[in-house]
């Protein structure tokens, strides 16, 4: 896991559509020395944020659940494989899925 290069980070209001699209787990710890400060925190929820424009143009965010160790990769386009090698991501790390079928932030129906 590494920060990615050529990328510009994002701020809040994040401006792009959230796709779920691959999940991890990695403590609070590797997470900031893979990547930095987090961007932004959500204090109510325990939530670490980075969130980066990719040099491709695709945008990214991680979301580090803190409590839980559970890291969730969005993107849009809705593809992982730019995002998964532009952060150094791979089915190395412990509990790697890439979703059958991206979920958009929020929409947890069958067709989303």
């Amino acid at each position: 896991m590494h920060g990615p290069t050529h990328a510009t980070p994002l701020s809040l209001p994040l401006r792009f559509t959230q796709w779920r699209v691959a999940q991890f787990l990695a403590s609070d710890d590797e997470m900031i020395a893979a990547f930095g400060t987090p961007h932004f925190i959500n204090c109510e929820t325990l939530e670490y944020n980075w969130a980066w424009q990719l040099a491709d143009g695709q945008c990214v965010r991680l979301c580090l659940e803190v409590p839980y160790d559970h890291v969730v990769l969005f993107c849009d386009p809705p593809v992982p494989d730019p995002a998964l090698a532009d952060l150094g991501l791979s089915s190395h790390i412990a509990g790697f899925k890439i979703l059958e079928k991206p979920k958009r932030l929020n929409d947890f129906s069958k067709d989303a």
